[in-house]
């Protein structure tokens, strides 16, 4: 092929990394916030128990979901960013992908439906209980062959992902109100949020001749990933260990009376405080695929400025939403799941440490080692964390339940942050990454302070006597006035204290109105 025909087959991509984080951000915080306008809903409709059942079923579907993606995902996001520019390099990279990942997609089935009539009859209660919902989620290991995410955030097409996300979400959501109605539903919710992934994967797939072009079947050897997807899928599986398994043991290890109770308050403490943490972590889904482009052009310096960057934003947002949870908590969660999740209130506080933990293992992690193609310095921490976790939680859940899966998750999740910044020490500069975080611990602590007292000694909780509607109202009333107040307080502190991104985004911020107002 001659250059000029080289020319006309490249993509030249230039991508605003702000833009692409703010597309990003609201996809999944709407994704995220639409839930929440059905969640209470869902709450009292399924139970905790319901809910503790779906909870339990999903951890052990996800166990064989993550053998059928076998890495690539992370694998072929990184490999799709690295050719960005080059349609014929990712068309067959694309290919070969999708054709790989088959193999462990069709092996997870065949391996999944013996293991669901086997548990089921061999564990006492769990045909009753489980076998018809274990065998609707195998909907979910299917849906593993349609995903091209992998393609669409490789190239940096965070848009297009928004708007499909925002789109299915709603859909899901007037479903939910509209078929399922009371706790024998439980059913019909299972289908209506597994059917919506599989449509989430397909509607995206007209795109794809925008970005594709035709490639020789020989040119195509699918094979030779599988090497690489392998040693991002060893991560991936220890990973789970720390966010699917302690579900699986909750189920397990607590009395049969009361273990979806301890799993539905679990399940829904962690999914209020993974909102905290997807405004965290958004940021490195936009960063991850800019510096694996950028260190493939030698461009180290611009990939250690996004770190520096990217650690600012964890302390500006995360210590507040850390501390938020922490202060709303007794007055959020019945407010939110009703009074039967009376336990997720205690959960709620003790894991929203993990928003700021998770953001920082998120940028030594993902957006340095990941990035940049370290996986071994990668994966190791993960394992550690992984087998941590493992032994902490059969000693903690049999005597703590809940909480003592909460105790591991946390122990875990600290180890591993530890062990990435000590592998990222010699090219980054870790005093520079924590050398200006006094400034948000100030204004953090006196936020907290402030909040707390008010209350205490001003704010009640309402009594026990009254009617649900003046529960909720009094439940509302003190969630707004803390959360203004903290915001206020916190971002006023920042500013006396001249926090530097702060100023820096108001005054960007102040010179576009001023702009737009002199072209009008």
């Amino acid at each position: 092929m001659n250059n000029e025909s080289k020319v006309n087959m490249e993509q030249q991509v230039v991508h605003n990394p702000k833009k692409n984080y703010i597309f990003l951000l609201i996809g999944r915080l709407i994704v995220l916030v639409l839930p929440l306008i059905s969640t209470p809903y869902i709450a009292r409709v399924l139970t905790s128990d319901g809910t503790g059942r779906f909870s339990f079923c999903i951890s052990i579907v996800t166990y064989f979901t993550l053998f059928a993606s076998l890495g690539f995902n992370t694998y072929g996001q990184r490999l799709i960013a690295k050719h960005q520019n080059d349609k014929i390099l990712q068309s067959i990279n694309f290919w070969e992908i999708v054709i790989a990942r088959l193999i462990p997609v069709f092996l997870s089935i065949l391996l999944y439906v013996p293991f669901v009539l086997i548990l089921c009859e061999n564990v006492d209660g769990f045909s009753d209980k489980y076998k018809t919902l274990l065998i609707i989620m195998s909907i979910n290991i299917f849906s593993i062959a349609l995903s091209l995410d992998f393609f669409w955030l490789g190239n940096e097409e965070f848009k297009k992902n928004a708007i499909r996300s925002v789109m299915i979400q709603i859909l899901v959501t007037v479903s939910f109100f509209l078929f399922v109605k009371n706790e024998s539903d439980l059913y019909i919710y299972v289908i209506i949020k597994l059917g919506a992934d599989l449509l989430n994967h397909l509607c995206l797939y007209p795109f794809l001749k925008k970005y594709l072009v035709k490639i020789n079947i020989k040119d195509l050897h699918p094979t030779k990933h599988f090497k690489a997807s392998l040693l991002l899928f060893l991560p991936t599986i220890a990973a789970s260990v720390y966010t699917i398994l302690d579900k699986t043991l909750i189920g397990f290890l607590c009395p049969n009376d009361i273990a979806d109770y301890e799993n539905g308050c679990y399940d829904k403490a962690e999914q209020i405080v993974k909102i905290g943490m997807t405004i965290i972590t958004s940021i490195g889904t936009v960063m991850y695929p800019r510096n694996a482009n950028l260190y493939s052009k030698g461009k180290i310096e611009e990939v250690k400025n996004n770190l520096y960057f990217s650690a600012k934003f964890v302390f500006l947002m995360g210590i507040p939403i850390m501390l938020g949870f922490i202060l709303i908590s007794e007055n959020f969660i019945p407010l939110f799941l009703g009074e039967s999740y009376d336990k997720a209130i205690l959960l709620f506080k003790l894991l929203s440490p993990l928003v700021l933990i998770i953001g920082f293992s998120n940028i030594f992690g993902i957006q340095y080692l990941l990035a940049i193609g370290k996986d071994i310095k990668y994966t190791i921490p993960i394992i550690v964390g992984a087998v941590l976790n493992l032994l902490l939680n059969l000693i903690f859940i049999s005597n703590y339940y809940s909480v003592g899966a909460v105790i591991s998750t946390l122990s875990a999740e600290v180890i591993v942050t530890i062990l990435m910044i000590f592998f990222s020490r010699k090219e980054i500069n870790i005093w520079k990454i924590f050398s200006n975080s006094w400034k948000y611990l100030i204004a953090g602590l006196i936020m907290f302070f402030v909040c707390y007292f008010i209350n205490k000694l001003w704010l009640k909780l309402p009594n026990e006597n009254d009617e649900e509607f003046v529960k909720n109202m009094i439940y509302m009333k003190n969630c707004g006035i803390i959360a203004a107040v903290g915001i206020f307080s916190y971002f006023i502190v920042l500013l006396l204290l001249r926090e530097q991104l702060l100023c820096s985004l108001i005054n960007k911020f102040k010179n576009r109105i001023f702009k737009d107002k002199k072209v009008n």
